[in-house]
């Protein structure tokens, strides 16, 4: 447990520190295909609504129907006058520039089902003869874009508070720049012709954002989540016979570059504009899966829907008229469901598949399909919530299972569903989505759901200076918790007399920041906001200083274009939401007001480049007054010179996207270093070997297939050969049960210490039985939790494809109360964060 703590401050400060990312592009024909895709996952679960049923209004960010194809849909309710504008000023030359073309995108909620950005278009303008355009706009999240002939398109991230009338933003024309490169099959290095090349500009990161979901992957050495952009502001290119591309036009800035091609799976990469050398994209080969899909009767299933789901990009198929298939795949792990008729199946276990591989033999029978119906309710009073929609995605990956809305009293069914795990999302209006993890069906199974959504709430307060003075247009800021995914702030702007008010707000324990428009930092505050409730939270902003400085790498060379300098109080809580990113201009120089006080400041290189916790430096800013600090920018290690090895899969093939880590010793030893396998289930340490312990172990995890290999000293590279995962099959003695969640940690005392994340499970049930596998096969902590509060909890020792059979006994939980305190002067801490664990040699009651 106390490595699972190690692991997660890592993780929390890559949160912290990682600029946030967007989810993968789609070019047209991409955008072709996933739409073809949609369609098939969309038919393995329908919704159905009681007679009855009523729909809720449409949300303000509903799409116009039937937008044209390949075009961003537009707002179905158009915001006016009344809602207020966002006014863009655009510059060529360091003047106001007449006639350039002004498109306004907002940034919808992510899909549910996918997590991929729903753009909407709310408006379009051309700028005067003074270079402005006024474009009404809801208070939101939105991308601004302009062009002009010989110019690059350029960009501009706006948030428009609420409570604002007019928010202003600036862009500058500039001249295109060109990015040229090649597609390779990796490896080999042989050109790959006629990839299609996107090129989407990556969102830099920005005061108290951290890293959206892909943060550990990125810490680790995996791939990088692709950027996300309507598809108007994506550029595009075709390799030509020898793999070479370009793309003009672009305005300088960091950038994720993807590359698709037949044959290969998707290569994904990140560039900074301006760039000295060309882009080499390497395409590693497709894998192919094959099988063969058989009814409930044991006859071929010509024409089953086939659906393989793992990570971002789900991909269909067809059985042919003898019931066998083959698709397409890109290396990783996939888990398979069919689909014909009213029948559904999935394969037994997970496919495991490296580049340019064939995993034959997958056999998928039909049966009963599954559905989840159930109520979605108001947790304040359980009154029930007409026209909530429920959308269900495959556990732990991407991909519309189904879609379901609630009727007049609060229920819904999806039907339709394969034997398996499902992640539902639950949304409505006035309410704060809801998720609900691992729901596992079995054949035939209705697996009865209750969901419980809370009212939003508002806050409203005063921010004041330090003579107890208004502050007009301060920004109010909401501030992702330790822990929690980070979402778009939500922002309102006060009065002239410093008032301000925050709707919508997810009720909880909430963070705040307020701050002097045009600051860098303000003031934190928090406040715990009742369901449907106002609170009061007033900020008192402190006299501001600067802080200034200049960056360069140590041979005394200007940092890569897009770096910027990140900025937090320096006061020891580690885990902040409230820090800055700085822009580093063309002469290394940057520039930043903070509030008096002492910080500590660091410096990273577009989309996170460069050395994270190193060369970071430390100043004091007074009231009124400039602070100089001038700061290094440390490449990355090379990682060709780094400890490196290979994971294979229990029949000896490649392992990809397994978890590794390097531990100083056995079993619960010090954390060394993490990474994650590529699809050739290769994985390399980042660091060099003379920076690593002279002898450590390697801890290999994919699911619950896990693998341990010692390292010798002057050792550079290790094999680590992954053992078969186990089942679990549990009982629930005391009887039946509507709804109860499983979870599954290793144990302590188990050889593979902490373990890493991917060793976790945590999946929900219905009856009086529940089987979990691909377990690994160690010791493993196995804890059973009902809706009534029941629990039990229990260590069952598995070996390396073994089986177990438990008996769980139900007992009502327990609740531990307390204080947090300071230590010294005993005040109470707010926002406190407690970890709760067993003493060393106790076990699990």
């Amino acid at each position: 447990m106390r490595k699972l703590v190690i692991l997660g401050v890592l993780l929390a400060a890559a949160w912290l520190f990682w600029p946030r990312e967007t989810g993968p592009a789609s070019g047209s024909a991409e955008g072709r295909a996933k739409a073809a895709l949609h369609a098939q996952t969309a038919s393995t679960g329908s919704a159905q609504l009681a007679p009855g049923g009523q729909a809720s209004a449409a949300p303000l960010d509903a799409a116009e129907a039937d937008s044209p194809a390949g075009t961003t849909p537009k707002l179905a309710q158009p915001a006016t006058a009344a809602d207020g504008f966002i006014e863009l000023c655009v510059t060529a030359n360091g003047k106001p520039f007449p006639g350039a073309e002004v498109k306004l995108y907002l940034r919808g909620h992510a899909d549910r089902a996918t997590g991929k950005i729903d753009w909407r278009l709310a408006g379009a303008a051309q700028t005067s003869a003074a270079g402005q355009a006024r474009l009404p706009a809801r208070p939101g999240s939105y991308l601004v874009s302009a062009r002009a002939h010989g110019f690059a398109t350029a960009h501009r991230n706006v948030q428009r508070p609420e409570g604002e009338a007019l928010t202003k933003a600036a862009v500058e024309l500039q001249p295109g720049l060109a990015l040229t490169g090649r597609t390779v099959q990796k490896g080999e290095k042989e050109p790959v012709p006629l990839a299609v090349v996107t090129l989407v500009q990556e969102e830099g990161p920005s005061r108290g954002r951290g890293a959206r979901r892909g943060a550990r992957s990125a810490m680790f050495g995996g791939p990088r989540a692709p950027g996300e952009a309507p598809v108007e502001e994506q550029l595009h290119a075709t390799s030509n016979e020898q793999g070479r591309f370009r793309i003009e036009g672009i305005e300088p800035g960091a950038y994720v570059i993807t590359a698709v091609a037949t044959g290969f799976a998707k290569a994904a990469e990140t560039v900074t504009l301006p760039a000295a050398d060309e882009v080499v994209l390497q395409l590693a080969q497709s894998s192919f899966i094959e099988g063969s899909v058989v009814t409930s009767d044991g006859k071929a299933a010509a024409g089953a829907a086939i659906i393989a789901s793992g990570g971002r990009d789900p991909v269909a198929g067809v059985a042919t008229e003898s019931g066998t298939f083959s698709i397409e795949v890109s290396p990783r792990i996939w888990e398979l469901t069919a689909k014909k008729g009213e029948e559904t199946g999935r394969a037994d276990a997970p496919v495991s598949v490296a580049a340019g591989a064939t995993a034959r033999g997958i056999r998928i029978k039909l049966g009963p399909a599954a559905s989840i119906a159930g109520t979605v309710v108001a947790a304040a009073n359980q009154a029930p919530i007409a026209g909530a929609q429920i959308a269900l995605s495959p556990h732990d990956a991407d991909g519309a299972s189904g879609l379901g809305q609630t009727d007049g009293n609060g229920a819904f069914t999806i039907s339709g569903l394969a034997p398996g795990s499902y992640d539902a999302v639950v949304s409505a209006q006035g309410y704060t989505d809801a998720s609900y993890r691992g729901l596992t069906v079995t054949e035939g199974q209705k697996f009865p759901f209750k969901a419980l959504l809370h009212q939003t709430g508002t806050l409203q307060g005063f921010v004041n200076d330090s003579g107890g003075h208004g502050v007009p247009n301060a920004l109010v800021r909401t501030l992702p918790g330790f822990g929690q995914e980070a979402a778009q702030p939500q922002e309102a702007r006060a009065d002239a007399n410093g008032a301000y008010t925050l709707s919508g707000v997810a009720a909880g324990h909430v963070q705040l920041t307020a701050l002097r428009d045009g600051s860098t930092l303000g003031t934190t505050a928090t406040a715990d906001l009742a369901e449907g409730g106002t609170a009061r939270v007033d900020f008192q902003l402190h006299d501001e200083g600067m802080v200034t400085g200049h960056v360069r790498r140590a041979d005394g060379s200007l940092p890569p274009a897009g770096a910027t300098v990140n900025a937090a109080p320096s006061d020891n809580r580690f885990m902040r939401s409230d820090w800055a990113a700085i822009p580093i201009d063309q002469t290394g120089a940057y520039v930043a007001t903070l509030p008096a006080g002492a910080y500590s400041l660091g410096v990273n290189g577009a989309s996170g480049a460069g050395r994270r916790f190193g060369n970071r430096g430390f100043t004091t800013v007074e009231a009124g007054k400039s602070a100089v600090l001038d700061l290094v920018y440390a490449d990355a290690d090379d990682p060709s010179a780094g400890f490196s090895g290979v994971v294979l899969e229990p029949g000896g093939t490649p392992s990809p996207g397994a978890f590794v880590r390097g531990t100083s010793g056995s079993g619960r030893g010090g954390f060394v270093f993490g990474a994650m396998t590529d699809e050739s289930g290769r994985f390399q340490s980042n660091e060099a070997r003379g920076d690593l312990p002279d002898t450590f172990q390697v801890v290999g995890i994919n699911g619950g297939r896990t693998g341990i290999a010692q390292v010798a000293e002057g050792q550079a590279q290790v094999t680590v050969q992954l053992q078969p995962g186990g089942v679990i099959n549990g009982h629930l003695v005391s009887g039946p049960v509507d709804q109860f969640r499983v979870d599954l940690t290793l144990a302590q005392g188990s050889a593979l210490g902490g373990g890493g994340p991917s060793a976790a499970q945590s999946l929900q049930f219905s009856g009086d039985r529940f089987s979990l596998h691909d377990v690994p096969g160690t010791k493993v902590h196995v804890t059973v939790t009902t809706q009534d509060g029941r629990s039990a909890a229990q260590d069952v020792s598995l070996s390396p494809g073994g089986e177990a059979d438990i008996e769980v006994p139900l007992e009502p939980l327990s609740t531990v109360t307390g204080r947090l305190t300071d230590s010294v002067t005993q005040s109470p801490i707010s926002g406190g964060t407690v970890f709760l664990d067993q003493p060393r040699g106790t076990s699990a009651p």
